[in-house]
C-alpha cells in the first residue's frame, strides 16, 4: 500500500487514505489513550449525508501478571491449586501449564479431557488455574504458566510442589475454599461453577441441582 502523503493524511496514529479508507497503521491500548471503539463514516452529496454502519474496533492487550502459582508443600492425599491471573487481556488469553518444562495441555475442553486421561491426578480448569488432586509424590516438580493472546504471551515464575508423606497426618474435617456463585448465560454459552475442598482425607465433592444429585 503506498504511503506517499499524497495519498495519505497523518491523523496522529491514524491515517487516512484520499480514497475514503482509514488506516490504523499500528493500534495502540494503554491508560488513557486506546484506538479500540466504535468507528463509522459519514458521505456527503451536495445537502444530503449518508452514513455507515457503526464497526467496534478492539485492540488486543496482554497486561502484567497479578498472581503467579507459588511454592507450597501439601501431604500425600492432600489437593493444591495452582494460580496464573492477568486481569489487563483482551481477548480472552488462552493459559498452558508445564511441569518441569514438560507441557501439560492448557484450559481448553479439548485439552482439559485430554489431560484427565494422562494425569488422573492433574486438571486444568475453565478458569486456568492448574488443579493436582489427591497429590503423589510423583506429582513433585516445578509447575509454571504460559499465558497468551494475540497480543502477546507471558511467562510466570516457577513454583515448587513438594510432597510430603502423610504418616503423621490426623484426619481434619473438609473446609470449602472456593463456593460456587449466581450467574447468568445464555442459550448456547458454557457455565462454569467451582467448589474446592481441602481436608485429610480428600474430601469428596458432589454437584446437586433442585437439591438432587447430578450424575455424571
Amino acid at each position: 500500500m503506498a504511503k506517499s502523503s499524497h495519498f495519505l493524511i497523518s491523523l496522529g496514529e491514524k491515517l487516512y487514505l484520499k480514497t475514503g479508507v482509514l488506516w490504523i497503521a499500528e493500534p495502540i491500548n494503554r491508560p488513557g489513550i486506546s484506538d479500540s471503539g466504535l468507528y463509522s463514516c459519514k458521505v456527503k452529496h451536495k445537502s444530503t449525508w449518508v452514513q455507515s454502519r457503526i464497526a467496534s474496533v478492539t485492540v488486543a492487550v496482554l497486561g502484567p501478571f497479578s498472581v503467579q502459582p507459588l511454592s507450597t508443600s501439601i501431604m500425600v492425599g492432600e489437593s493444591h491449586r495452582f494460580i496464573c491471573k492477568i486481569p489487563n487481556a483482551i481477548p480472552t488469553p488462552v493459559t498452558t501449564w508445564f511441569k518441569n518444562n514438560i507441557l501439560l495441555g492448557n484450559n481448553s475442553f479439548v485439552s482439559a479431557e485430554i489431560l484427565s486421561r494422562r494425569f488422573s491426578s492433574v486438571i486444568i480448569l475453565p478458569n486456568g488455574e492448574l488443579e493436582v488432586k489427591n497429590a503423589s509424590e510423583m506429582d513433585m516438580g516445578n509447575y509454571h504458566c504460559s499465558v497468551s493472546n494475540i497480543a502477546k504471551s507471558r511467562r510466570s515464575s516457577k513454583a515448587m510442589l513438594i510432597i510430603l508423606p502423610n504418616t503423621t497426618q490426623e484426619q481434619s474435617l473438609p473446609k470449602l475454599l472456593r463456593r460456587p456463585v449466581n450467574t447468568s448465560t445464555v442459550v448456547g454459552m458454557s457455565v462454569y461453577f467451582d467448589c474446592f475442598a481441602d481436608g485429610f482425607p480428600n474430601p469428596k465433592i458432589t454437584w446437586l441441582k433442585g437439591g438432587k444429585n447430578l450424575n455424571f
